[in-house]
């Protein structure tokens, strides 16, 4: 019983004793007071050395004493409200301060704890930058406080400033067993504020009908204009794979949804954006249906003679053409087709005829035919009869030859040529067909042509069925509206780009009138021999619309995949923009017709871009290509450059996307500025977000475009 009331005392003691410690830690910790801080005015920080509003601090693994909205306070004095660490549970303290947007950080000004406990002063600190408060640069290592209020220099875009000291005594600080600081301040620079622009976003999150979209593009459809400060009455938007449908209000999953592969909007600028901007989209008795459709590029076309898919390598007379028909040949749907039209859209001078005969089934491919030529398609000139070897069929094939000779020499200058059939390679002739023609001139270079010919056979098999159109860039010449559609079909588990070609849409009343587009065949689509292969059509600047420059081109910006994706840059004057012949293409010095010699400009591009005349502020008359790097990174970026074709200077980084962080199987891509939408010191830029797997596809909070703004910080 003794034994049994010792134990119950001992553990009492034990108890009492631990509270008593308890009370003198907890009397131990530090004891900052609620100050009183006079409120005062902070302008809003747009000018270089204003201050900069800090909307947060964290800090994990540690305490912290003190009152954080008041040492934030940036009405406070610097020897006011500091803020006491302690009780680390790792080697470090990290405090970080967030920003309520990205701001060009010029200095920060540190003044070290000035309170009577002046062990626990910080001693030592690095500092570290961020965009997205995940991947941190760091500005300063190990750097020694001397003073009570220190300038540090960082000269970075900041939304995530963090201030890191050991968590050692004597080493972080001045030997205490606690660390501190008064005040911490950040002032702008020269740069960009960099910000979220729910303005612009929220308008694309929809609940019925248009419900989100990729490929995002805007125009200026009363004056085909593409500067900053166009003063548009009517922007029309471009969008790609689209759904139509529903969204659940609960959990925003959609249901019943359609997808198509482009639709329209349009905008009213008087208005505000939400209330301004409507979506268009098809609709037949199936339902949605897309308005741009890829007809014209599959099958037998006979646009299929002038462009290079099927060729290993485009352009090149040495190239060899696969055995697949459909997409890459044209075959005749009877016997009624007595002739082949090219139309160079002007007068030009062809040299040599190359010509790939139908290598399908080769009995089909002619046998024997005349060429006529001239500047009147109703009345040509006769130049000869010719007779075209047979393909091999099965494999890839070389080009025919052509009496014997490798190709047929020419010597007249026309607009059209013609090539009248009189026979194929079977005993009964039933069709006709022929696989590529290339038309070269005295240096070499491709002439592009228009092909026309009676008919065509329209059967198509599962490859061709998996053909859409997704809409590139364009721009609106006079009372058209062009674009460069991208041909993409299933291939493997994902797609293959087939062709890239252009459509000229009228504008009627305001609007495109969408049933009657032209679609036209282009050479910009092309493999080169190094093993690259060229896209245009990413981006689109019409300087020939600016109300200052005295620039009559319209410049189309591509990339050529090799080695990483590099911006190339061609231009056109507006009234030669469906003649392809016309086209010049940098070369890395000066512009040429020879688009194989497209220059690999910077690196890092994406399948979409802008690039934009800057009129005022710190780029003021450069130029300024907007993209996101390496396709889908998430880092958006810019460079600049003197002139339209470049050189452009190495990216700088604004933007980190967060959606790949908010949601599971989502990557982002295609950031581009909108000049429409921007003015003189604020960019608007979109991007795109899209998903891997078909549940992010049911969220409609992952599918639409999203918008940030570029402001000029002020002298």
């Amino acid at each position: 019983m003794h034994k049994h009331l010792l134990l119950v005392l001992l553990a009492l003691i034990v108890v009492f004793t631990t509270l008593a410690c308890t009370r003198e830690e907890e009397a131990e910790k530090p004891f900052i007071p609620k100050e009183t801080i006079a409120s005062c005015e902070i302008p809003t920080p747009e000018n270089s050395g204003d201050l900069v509003f800090i909307k947060a601090l964290h800090l994990e693994d540690a305490d912290m004493f003190g009152h954080e909205e008041d040492f934030l306070n940036l009405c406070k004095d610097s020897d006011q409200a500091p803020l006491v660490f302690g009780n680390a549970s790792r080697n470090t303290y990290r405090v970080v301060f967030e920003l309520d947007k990205i701001y060009p950080v010029g200095a920060i000004e540190l003044t070290n704890y000035l309170g009577e406990e002046e062990d626990w002063r910080l001693k030592e600190v690095s500092i570290e930058t961020a965009i997205d408060g995940r991947t941190y640069t760091r500005v300063h290592d190990g750097h020694t406080l001397e003073k009570d209020k220190e300038t540090l220099a960082i000269g970075e875009n900041v939304r995530f400033l963090r201030v890191i000291f050991s968590a050692e005594r004597g080493k972080g600080n001045h030997g205490g067993d606690y660390f501190a600081l008064n005040d911490i301040r950040m002032r702008l620079t020269e740069g960009f504020i960099i910000n979220e622009s729910p303005y612009h976003t929220d308008p694309f999150f929809r609940m019925s009908g248009w419900t989100g979209a990729d490929g995002i593009f805007s125009y200026d459809l009363t004056r085909g204009e593409t500067h900053i400060g166009s003063q548009s009455e009517n922007i029309l938007f471009i969008f790609s794979d689209t759904f139509i449908g529903e969204v659940y209000e609960n959990n925003k999953l959609r249901h019943g949804e359609t997808i198509v592969n482009n639709t329209l909007g349009y905008y009213d600028p008087d208005k505000p954006f939400a209330e301004g901007l409507s979506f268009r989209w098809a609709e037949d008795e199936e339902g949605p249906q897309s308005f741009y459709t890829p007809e014209a590029y599959y099958g037998y076309h006979p646009s299929n003679i002038m462009n290079g898919d099927g060729l290993d390598y485009s352009h090149t007379p040495t190239a060899l053409l696969e055995e697949r028909g459909k997409g890459h040949m044209w075959k005749s749907a009877d016997t009624e087709v007595d002739q082949i039209l090219f139309d160079f859209h002007d007068v030009y001078t062809p040299a040599q005829l190359h010509l790939w005969n139908f290598n399908e089934d080769p009995e089909f491919g002619i046998k024997e035919f005349s060429l006529y030529h001239g500047n009147d398609s109703e009345n040509l000139d006769y130049h000869g009869t010719y007779t075209l070897d047979a393909a091999p069929g099965g494999g890839p094939s070389p080009a025919q030859a052509i009496d014997g000779d490798d190709y047929l020499a020419l010597d007249f200058s026309a607009r059209y040529v013609a090539i009248e059939i009189h026979d194929n390679h079977q005993e009964t002739p039933s069709r006709y067909g022929l696989g590529k023609a290339m038309f070269l001139d005295e240096e070499g270079r491709l002439l592009h042509a228009a092909v026309e010919t009676a008919n065509y056979d329209e059967s198509i098999d599962a490859l061709e069925e998996s053909s859409r159109l997704w809409l590139q860039d364009g721009m609106v010449i006079g009372d058209h509206f062009y674009n460069f559609p991208i041909l993409v079909k299933d291939f493997e588990t994902s797609f293959k780009v087939h062709k890239v070609g252009l459509s000229r849409t009228p504008i009627v009343d305001g609007e495109l009138d969408v049933d009657n587009v032209t679609y036209l065949d282009s050479p910009l689509q092309v493999r080169t021999g190094d093993g690259g292969e060229i896209f245009f059509g990413a981006g689109v600047m019409n300087l020939a619309t600016h109300p200052v420059l005295e620039d009559p081109y319209v410049y189309v910006y591509g990339y050529k995949d090799l080695n990483g994706r590099h911006l190339t840059v061609a231009r056109v004057l507006p009234e030669k923009i469906e003649d392809f012949n016309a086209w010049e293409f940098f070369d890395g010095e000066d512009f040429q017709p020879d688009i194989t010699q497209s220059a690999k400009g910077i690196r890092g591009v994406s399948a979409e871009l802008s690039v934009t005349h800057i009129p005022e502020g710190r780029y003021a008359g450069q130029y300024m290509l907007v993209s996101m790097q390496d396709t889908i990174s998430g880092r958006i970026v810019y460079a600049t450059a003197d002139s339209p074709e470049g050189p452009f200077t190495d990216f700088t980084f604004i933007y980190r996307v967060g959606e790949p962080y908010q949601f599971q199987n989502v990557f982002t891509y295609n950031a581009k500025m909108h000049p429409l939408l921007s003015t003189a010191d604020t960019f608007v830029i979109s991007y795109n977000v899209n998903g891997t797997s078909a549940m992010a596809l049911k969220d409609a909070r992952v599918y639409y475009p999203r918008f940030i703004t570029m402001k000029e910080v002020g002298p």
